[in-house]
């Protein structure tokens, strides 16, 4: 490192290499979180019990939410401060089990309608919400993603000229899919990474096709309008603050809606399982998986069809009839059964680790007369059996 050319902060200043951005700058993005609000004229009588996770969301959260009338903001005060140590939790993402349970204690204590947590640089988002017993239920990645495109798609005053945009990762769910197709809005799937997300939507509205929306990753990623180009989770909390606010002012929460959404475009379901495969034998046996589901894809998994494989290795589609199609997407290592009924299995190495993960997407349509839970559990039992279908094939590559 220390043949590495180096300057100082003065140098640099002097060089023109390094700016400090001023308040100016904040404003500006202040004012475009505030303007991202579709029902600024609901009440903000919205009780939100908050965490920075010791990272660097608290002011900003805070000034972004009470600009846009959210007063009633209870902050963890232990995690409110910046700490690379991070004391209180064993890993600094809301993912983890664990990392949210201070502001779940918290909002508990404050009766809060609306739980909000951010990882340490704020541009990951976590939700979770008061039930009808009382308890906190977080929301998943892909559950929060399908409200913000619910919600934006109609509540939406702007022309639809010209077509709305939304889009996800291909590890996302594809209910997406079903959810633009109801607004007669543009659906895009792009690779794993907001830069996927953000690089196509600018191609796409530079051919002048498409009005960006919103576009998420299941990782707890989202980024609304084109106020910043990348996952955001400081914009991301003051839109979902203003969707729970429109909701509870029709006597609804989130987890209400939620249930509105599934009836009109299904209930979807997803798992994900991760496989670690250490060093050179198993970074050789996952690349034989991915050959062997290439070579032979099943041709129904668990009794239900597959209707098409898809391949990014080469950017195909293909049906089971053989037909062919071409897919505007970069190349990667990534395998995608897709069933009959809107269901899908995919599989892929992980960049980073020494895995192959593999997530099963389901589509539930809800029955005549039939609760949430009882689709859940209808839904689940089909799920099970097609992670076991799966793994069975998988398991059995040597």
């Amino acid at each position: 490192m220390s043949s590495i050319p180096r300057m100082s902060r003065d140098e640099a200043l002097a060089a023109g290499r390094f700016e400090v951005l001023g308040a100016d700058v904040e404003r500006r993005y202040l004012d475009g979180v505030r303007a991202l609000a579709l029902h600024p004229e609901t009440p903000r009588d919205l009780v939100i019990a908050y965490t920075a996770l010791h990272g660097v969301g608290e002011r900003v959260v805070r000034r972004a939410l009470g600009e846009a009338g959210f007063t009633q903001l209870h902050s963890v005060a232990a995690q409110a401060e910046p700490d690379g140590a991070f004391p209180t939790v064993a890993f600094p993402n809301p993912e983890e089990k664990g990392a949210m349970d201070r502001v779940l204690a918290l909002a508990a204590e404050k009766s809060a309608d609306l739980v909000i947590a951010n990882d340490p640089d704020a541009d990951r988002l976590a939700l979770a919400v008061r039930t009808r017993e009382g308890g906190y239920q977080q929301l998943t990645g892909n559950e929060v993603g399908q409200l913000f495109a619910h919600y934006l798609l109609s509540e939406d005053p702007r022309s639809h000229t010209p077509k709305r945009l939304v889009s996800c990762s291909i590890v996302s769910s594809p209910l997406l899919g079903a959810i633009a197709a109801a607004h007669g809005a543009h659906w895009e799937q792009v690779l794993t990474g907001f830069k996927w997300i953000a690089n196509r939507a600018l191609a796409l509205e530079a051919e002048g096709e498409v009005r960006f929306v919103m576009g998420y990753e299941e990782a707890l990623g989202y980024t609304v309008g084109t106020l910043v180009r990348d996952k955001d989770g400081v914009s991301g909390a003051a839109v979902a603050a203003d969707m729970a606010a429109f909701y509870r002012a029709q006597g609804k929460t989130l987890l209400d809606e939620l249930e509105v959404m599934a009836r009109r475009y299904a209930l979807a379901l997803s798992e994900q399982v991760s496989v670690t495969k250490p060093g050179a034998d198993g970074a050789a046996h996952i690349r034989r998986i991915m050959a062997a589901v290439r070579a032979a894809p099943p041709r129904s998994l668990a009794g239900i069809d597959v209707t098409h494989v898809v391949d990014l290795a080469n950017a195909t589609r293909t049906a089971a009839d053989g037909t062919q199609e071409t897919l505007a997407l970069p190349p990667g290592d990534v395998l995608a059964l897709e069933l009959h009924g809107g269901h899908r299995v995919m599989l892929r190495p992980s960049g980073t680790e020494p895995k192959i993960k593999y997530y099963f997407d389901l589509r539930v349509p809800m029955r005549d007369g039939e609760s949430v839970a009882e689709a859940r559990a209808r839904g689940g039992a089909i799920l099970r059996d097609l992670v076991t279908a799966f793994r069975a094939i998988v398991d059995a590559v040597a």
